[in-house]
C-alpha cells in the first residue's frame, strides 16, 4: 500500500513478534528498508527489530551487519550503524567500528547523522571509548559535533 501508515503498522507488528525472528530474517528485513525507504522506516527497524536479532545471533547477525555497511543503499547503511542503539554495555565496538569507518568519507547527510547518533548514544555508556574514536578518526563535521554531545570535556 502507497501510504506509510501501512509501514509503520507493518513494523509494529514485527516488533512484536521480534522475540520470534532469527538471522534467516534479516534478508527480508533488509528488504523492508530498502523499499519505500525513509529515515522513518529505517531508524525502527534497525535497533527494534534487527538490534535484538543480532544480539540474540552475534555471529550471523554480525557477518550480516558488515554486509549491510557495505551495500549501494543508504538505508541499509544506516541501519548497519544503528542496529547496536540500545545495546548499550553490550556493544561490540569491533563491529561499530568498521560500519561507521565504512561512511566516514561520505557527504550524505542520513549517514553522518548515523554515525554522530550511534558515537552519541555509546558516549553514555563508554564515554572514553567514544572520545578516543572520534579524536582518532577524522569525523565528518555533522558526526563529530553529535558525537561529542554525551562526552564532557
Amino acid at each position: 500500500m502507497p501510504e506509510r501508515e501501512y509501514q509503520y503498522a507493518s513494523i509494529a507488528v514485527l516488533e512484536g513478534m521480534k522475540t520470534q525472528l532469527t538471522p534467516d530474517d534479516l534478508p527480508f528485513l533488509r528488504q523492508l528498508i530498502e523499499s519505500k525507504s525513509w529515515w522513518d522506516s529505517a531508524d525502527a527497524i534497525a535497533p527494534r527489530i534487527v538490534g535484538p536479532i543480532v544480539m540474540e545471533h552475534r555471529r550471523a547477525g554480525t557477518v550480516m551487519m558488515l554486509d549491510w555497511s557495505q551495500a549501494d543503499n543508504i538505508w541499509t547503511n544506516r541501519a548497519s550503524i544503528l542496529h547496536q542503539l540500545k545495546f548499550k554495555h553490550h556493544t561490540d565496538t569491533a563491529v561499530l567500528s568498521p560500519v561507521i569507518l565504512e561512511h566516514v568519507d561520505s557527504s550524505e547527510f542520513f549517514l553522518q547523522k548515523s554515525i554522530g547518533w550511534a558515537l552519541r548514544e555509546y558516549a553514555k555508556t563508554d564515554a572514553e571509548w567514544v572520545y578516543d574514536f572520534v579524536s582518532v578518526h577524522p569525523l565528518k563535521p555533522l558526526s563529530k559535533r553529535e558525537a561529542w554531545k554525551n562526552i564532557k570535556k
